[in-house]
């Protein structure tokens, strides 16, 4: 009838470096820019039951 589903695992490490800034107002009316240069780091795991569903977990730390 039909062809059983193959399920398999998958595992990977993430990094990335981005920028971003910091717009707001402090205790005057000026406004502040303050650029940031940032970057995470993340663990995934992936439980793939077939070619279309998966599952996966995914534990990362962004800092600046």
């Amino acid at each position: 009838c039909c062809p059983k589903a193959q399920v398999w695992f998958d595992l990977g490490l993430n990094s990335g470096v981005g920028t971003g800034f910091y717009l707001g107002k402090y205790y005057s009316s000026d406004l502040n820019f303050v650029p940031q240069l940032g970057n995470s780091v993340s663990f995934r795991l992936g439980i793939n039951p077939s070619e279309k569903h998966s599952v996966v977990l995914e534990l990362g730390n962004a800092w600046r």
